[in-house]
């Protein structure tokens, strides 16, 4: 009996303990409750139960939590759009670590060699940033090809105390070359029409004051071939101009062969002047898609050029052949040929091979660039081969549109 008893007091010490324990806890849990939603500005009325209480702060940490995760959702969203800049980024804290960067920017993290100086300028740049002084930096890498990076840092925050920096590299090589070829078109340009109205004012004051008939008639033909030259200057300009801002204004199926015969029929009046013959020599039964006009300048301008620099009683060859699904078409001159050094310098705005000999044939210098930019909008190219004093090999090749059954024997 006293045994039993004891027992029960035990077991009732016992509940008494455990109940103790518990409600300790849930006093205590209720102080830390009150406690964490007093900081949230939400102190709760007094002889709030327990369950009420966790209720609550439940509901607050769920309108925490969806707080969060929309901030989670846009910080991604801005992530996202940062990875789509073509310029790299970089957001740095006030210890000038990284703490977002863009994909850009994440390769040059990454790279080696010469775009290890992009970064050596980013750090420099970010440096002053991070002591409240915005700063650039000009990158220059040798290539090939030569690059040109500007590197722009600027301070977050109060620049007396900045808390952090942004940093942002753009590639400018393009727009730095761009200028440069607007700064050469327009001199060239300038340089190139001056010539010829010059020339027109001289001969017409000349023209003005001269009594003698033959002298005028002379200097009259001469005002005619000035004049002819700018004119020619100015179409060739507005027929560059067309090909870049609208390359592939007209597509519709073009037959090689009526191409080539309407350039040879442009340059037949110049070439019998020159005591050039063409001969054209086909091979190919193919068609093409593009503009049938500007293909047709294009080889013009070959032809044109081949007569112009081939010796007296010669003749430019053109021929046609199709090769693995792109058509050939070369024009063959046995002409003054061109140095090794200059063969891609053909091709540019103005270049010419001759100076004194282009003048005189009365050649603006932009045929060549004509050929090259009507080439590349029908998705082609044009190459040149060539030794001086043996001639040149001037290559159109366009891809075909299709090929076309062969003639039945006759």
């Amino acid at each position: 009996m006293a045994l039993a008893g004891a027992a029960i007091v035990g077991l009732g010490l016992g509940l008494l303990t455990a109940g103790g324990i518990a409600w300790w806890r849930r006093r205590r849990w209720r102080a830390d409750l009150v406690e964490t939603l007093g900081h949230q500005g939400d102190e709760p009325p007094p002889g709030l139960g327990f369950r009420s209480l966790v209720g609550r702060v439940e509901r607050v940490l769920d309108a925490r939590r969806g707080e969060l995760l929309e901030r989670d959702a846009e910080a991604d969203r801005l992530r996202a759009a940062l990875d789509e800049f073509d310029e790299a980024v970089w957001v740095y804290d006030d210890t000038g670590e990284v703490v977002v960067a863009n994909a850009a920017g994440r390769a040059y993290e990454e790279a080696r060699h010469g775009e290890a100086l992009i970064s050596a300028g980013v750090e420099e740049a970010v440096g002053d940033a991070l002591a409240g002084r915005p700063a650039e930096r000009s990158v220059d890498l040798a290539g090939p090809p030569s690059r040109t990076v500007a590197v722009r840092a600027t301070p977050l925050g109060a620049p007396t105390d900045p808390t952090g920096a942004v940093a942002i590299a753009t590639d400018i090589s393009e727009r730095l070359r761009l200028d440069a070829v607007r700064r050469d078109f327009v001199a060239n340009v300038s340089h190139e029409l001056k010539t010829p109205i010059g020339g027109l004012a001289l001969l017409a004051e000349i023209a003005a004051g001269t009594d003698d008939d033959a002298e005028r008639a002379r200097l009259v033909e001469r005002l005619q071939c000035e004049a002819l030259r700018a004119s020619q200057l100015v179409d060739d300009l507005l027929e560059l101009d067309g090909i870049e801002r609208d390359p592939g204004r007209v597509q519709v199926s073009v037959d090689p062969d009526e191409v080539v015969d309407e350039a040879r029929r442009r340059v037949e009046a110049t070439s019998g002047g020159y005591g050039v013959a063409i001969e054209v020599r086909r091979s190919a039964a193919v068609r093409l898609v593009g503009d049938p006009a500007q293909l047709a300048a294009a080889v013009a301008n070959l032809l044109d050029n081949a007569v112009k620099y081939s010796p007296e009683g010669s003749t430019v060859v053109t021929t046609t052949d199709e090769r693995d699904g792109w058509l050939e078409i070369a024009v063959v001159d046995r002409g003054v040929g061109i140095p090794p050094d200059e063969l891609e310098r053909v091709f540019e705005r103005f270049y010419r091979v001759d100076q004194a000999r282009s003048r005189r044939t009365g050649g603006t210098g932009l045929g060549l660039s004509i050929v090259r930019n009507v080439a590349r909008a029908h998705g082609g190219d044009v190459e040149v081969t060539s030794r001086e004093g043996e001639g040149s090999t001037f290559t159109l090749r366009l891809p075909v549109e299709r090929a076309l059954p062969a003639p039945e024997p006759r």
